[in-house]
């Protein structure tokens, strides 16, 4: 009887692992260019766009007027044709010459197939910015958001803004649980009622102010460009190796238990 239950118990515990969210429906690991072109050619990872006919509630609220008090406007974002410079999975040019001198704003979303839970989910992201804004050097972003919404449209989101941002690598590892200030967030927004049980999409939002002190992006576009060197969103480690010490376990003790039975 104690064999029995002790390999029901390890069979619940693969069953739990197995069901772990997939691709689609939970984690993200987008670390290569790979990674990147197989989410962009599944649908799941996208540029937000000017005439999409699915608006996403975050890109409203994600952004604000710049130092000048200046608003930005939404252009359309594009992802790389050719791979970028190794530890960069992959990158958005935002805008075009047509923007030079103009505060703008672009974004791109992933989109779960199935939406999962992200309770207790962690992410873990490092964006390359070529330049933030100051008033010495008033060009490049401004603002950074990342962002969330739920099945019925209602959003979470953090923003950094251009005190906090750094030109080059910017790393951001938080608890989607946290509230203001994770990750080093300036500020933090959350509707009413917003279910981190069923999350559909979760976007990366960013403005700033487009010149031709900017450099080109790496296929020569003129753009304000924002780099992804990685993004993971993963269950907290804590949970996912308790139960594959579980299992594990589960696993000794069958194996002492049938020794013994010999």
């Amino acid at each position: 009887m104690l064999h029995k239950t002790l390999k029901s118990a390890v069979l619940l515990a693969g069953m739990a692992l197995s069901a772990m969210p997939s691709f689609a429906s939970g984690p993200i690991h987008l670390n290569t260019f790979a990674d990147a072109t197989a989410a962009i050619a599944a649908g799941t990872l996208r540029t937000l766009s000017t005439i999409d006919s699915d608006p996403f509630a975050v890109q409203g609220r994600v952004m604000q007027n710049d130092a000048f008090g200046l608003p930005a406007e939404l252009r359309d974002s594009a992802f790389p044709t050719v791979a970028p410079a190794p530890g960069t999975a992959f990158y958005t040019t935002t805008g075009s010459a047509a923007d030079l001198n103009t505060h703008i704003s672009g974004a791109y979303d992933y989109c779960w197939i199935i939406d999962p839970s992200l309770a207790g989910s962690h992410i873990d992201i490092s964006l390359f910015l070529p330049h933030v804004f100051s008033l010495a050097q008033p060009y490049g972003l401004d603002t950074l958001a990342i962002a969330i919404s739920d099945t019925t449209n209602r959003v979470m989101l953090w923003r950094w803004d251009s005190s906090v941002l750094t030109t080059g690598s910017n790393n951001f590892s938080f608890n989607f649980n946290s509230g203001v200030g994770a990750g080093g967030s300036t500020s933090f927004f959350v509707d009413p009622g917003f279910d981190l049980n069923n999350v559909i999409q979760f976007q990366v939002g960013y403005q700033g102010r487009l010149t031709s002190a900017l450099t080109l992006d790496p296929e020569g576009r003129t753009g304000l460009p924002v780099s992804t060197e990685h993004l993971q969103i993963v269950p907290e480690p804590g949970a996912t190796a308790l139960l594959v010490s579980f299992a594990g376990l589960g696993a000794v003790m069958v194996s002492k238990r049938r020794r013994a039975l010999k």
